[in-house]
């Protein structure tokens, strides 16, 4: 019988789910399921539709048990830059700006964020890029992934770990820059919620 393993790939205007498996000895891919990437507009700023991408990947991974192919691993892509902050209680204190926002990097975000609205920074618990928090919607473990935190500028490259100077010398929180994961990292089985809203775990 083959395993099978989804790929959810999202970028800026859409997202797909993709499920790959061996069959007669060669690699299949098969697309589950599409879907569009929203971008909602208010007060002059632009966010990520962060609440319809989880329900699209709902609906790709309820797809899977229409066709009886049952993910065995999932893994999730997207950009990197956009961030969301949590707070103690695990809640986003703030929707994720979208990157195109006049700040397009994750620095000139934060530093918006501390000259504009420092109580968030205060309250905040943790950074999560977008994908990140997608994974922590689903496993409920929170990590920072190498490769999306590599596109902030805040890493040190050289050490692979957050570059504690630069952190410092704008004067964001350190405690909000939670441990790096490798690319590829098994986080965890999906949460019960999850699992009882697609069928399967």
């Amino acid at each position: 019988m083959a395993s099978y393993y989804m790929a959810i790939d999202i970028g800026t205007k859409n997202g797909r789910q993709m499920i790959g498996y061996i069959e007669n000895g060669r690699l299949q891919m098969e697309e589950v399921h599409r879907f569009d990437n929203r971008i909602i507009s208010k007060g002059g700023e632009h966010y990520w539709d962060i609440e319809h991408l989880y329900e699209e990947i709902i609906v790709g991974l309820k797809k899977c048990w229409d066709i009886e192919k049952l993910p065995v691993l999932i893994g999730i892509g997207t950009w990197g830059s956009d961030f969301v902050l949590l707070d103690q209680e695990n809640k986003p204190i703030r929707k994720a700006v979208a990157y195109g926002d006049e700040r397009p990097s994750t620095i000139d975000q934060l530093k918006a964020i501390k000259e504009q609205d420092p109580e968030c920074l205060e309250k905040a618990e943790c950074l999560l890029f977008i994908g990140d928090y997608l994974s922590f919607l689903f496993t409920g473990v929170k990590c920072c992934e190498y490769t999306n935190a590599n596109t902030t500028l805040l890493v040190d490259t050289d050490k692979g770990v957050w570059n504690e100077e630069i952190i410092q010398r704008h004067g964001f929180p350190r405690d909000i820059f939670i441990r790096l994961c490798p690319p590829g990292i098994m986080l965890s089985n999906l949460i019960r919620k999850v699992a009882e809203e697609i069928g399967y775990d």
